[in-house]
């Protein structure tokens, strides 16, 4: 029997406009190959889940990995959000907020942390400072988020 056998337990879907909502986002984004790949292995795992929000995050992270520009190596561009990123963002031009974008299985601890594993994280990996893209809920809606400015943390000697 499908966990999706159940209507109590099926997913909601994403509005009509949430596909190619998603698909031009992501299309504006671009990866570093690390980011890359990390997102690649997360899809992985939220496709074996399948259920709650994960068919959401499935959505989002199979669209960024199929339009995203590639970036050559591991370098990015300081417009760019990427692992590491201190960003600073609102969502439906409400309060600016900030947290450092961290991949799964890395550690934030102190640094107001926001993993890529989460919609908001997963949506805002890739976007280029002054662009604005659509935040998926889990319940399938879509909101607005607006990066403002992207910062990257030196490493100490």
């Amino acid at each position: 029997m499908s966990v999706h056998a159940n209507p109590a337990m099926r997913p909601p879907d994403i509005c009509p406009e949430g596909y190619a909502a998603l698909r031009m986002h992501a299309g504006a984004c671009a990866l570093n190959r690390t980011d890359r790949r990390a997102l690649a292995e997360l899809l992985v795992h939220v496709h074996r889940v399948g259920i709650g929000a994960y068919p959401m995050m499935t959505a989002l992270l199979s669209q960024k990995l199929v339009y995203a520009s590639l970036l050559a190596g591991d370098r990015v561009a300081d417009a760019i959000a990427a692992s590491g990123s201190r960003c600073t963002f609102s969502i439906d031009d409400l309060e600016p907020q900030s947290a450092t974008i961290f991949l799964c299985g890395e550690s934030s601890e102190g640094q107001n942390g926001l993993s890529v594993g989460t919609l908001l994280g997963a949506t805002l990996i890739g976007m280029k400072v002054g662009t604005c893209g659509p935040l998926l809920q889990s319940d399938g809606t879509l909101r607005r988020v607006h990066l403002l400015s992207v910062g990257r943390q030196t490493p100490t000697p």
